[in-house]
């Protein structure tokens, strides 16, 4: 899935977690920062979601890691961990039910998670593999970024979900932003440091004009240089 940024990547992972927070599945989640966790695993809560995901770091022993993935549920693992699991067979791979990758746009700067799905899909034939991105401009650069992106993550659909698709459209026409203006008035010492720059610029602009003459003068005032295209002139 690769949404544009602020579409909600991040609550669609999150309807993912919420359906696969079993005992019966072992889901594994890859790719999150540990606020990203935090703010999943806290929303799961308030939606009275049980039992919660758990993260594994470097803080759970060998065989605490072990019960852990036999226990089954929502797992974040870090990627160092979980390759290291993987090739020593302490976490079961035929019984994973599946992998969510969240920022799939890096899989192919990161090499661990590429190597983590490969390790799975050689293991486990029948488990799903989705992934999640919410930076579409990450796949416009080198050649067939889109394929070389989808063969690293053993995906073979891609769901694409711009700002114009039609019901995204008619979502954010039934949700409008409401514009507030404010306007703030100068003080007196406001007024005059604005008044004292204009005449410095000025002052500024007729040395110009007149070291100069060959610039056209309709391009030399005030209003023109306050603006950012002032240097190209």
């Amino acid at each position: 899935v690769v949404c544009y940024r602020g579409l909600g990547a991040d609550r669609v992972l999150l309807n993912y977690l919420q359906l696969y927070c079993e005992d019966s599945n072992l889901v594994i989640v890859i790719n999150t920062t540990q606020q990203e966790e935090e703010y999943l695993i806290e929303e799961l809560s308030v939606a009275g979601v049980s039992p919660l995901p758990k993260s594994v770091t470097n803080e759970y022993s060998i065989n605490d890691r072990k019960a852990l993935y036999l226990s089954g549920g929502v797992l974040f693992v870090t990627s160092r961990i979980l390759v290291v699991d993987m090739l020593t067979d302490r976490i079961p791979v035929n019984l994973i039910t599946g992998v969510l990758v969240y920022r799939a746009h890096r899989i192919i700067e990161s090499c661990q998670e590429a190597f983590i799905l490969r390790l799975y899909r050689q293991k486990n034939k029948q488990g799903f593999i989705k992934a999640f991105s919410d930076t579409p401009t990450a796949f416009h650069s080198g050649m067939c970024q889109v394929e070389r992106v989808m063969k690293n993550l053993f995906v073979r659909k891609l769901y694409l979900w711009p700002r114009f698709h039609a019901s995204i459209q008619d979502f954010l026409s039934q949700h409008k932003p409401e514009v507030v203006e404010l306007h703030l008035h100068m003080t007196d010492a406001m007024t005059a440091i604005q008044t004292a720059i204009l005449d410095i610029m000025q002052a500024c602009v007729r040395e110009l004009r007149a070291f100069n003459p060959s610039l056209e003068a309709e391009d030399l005032t005030v209003e023109n240089a306050i603006s950012l295209t002032f240097d190209h002139v």
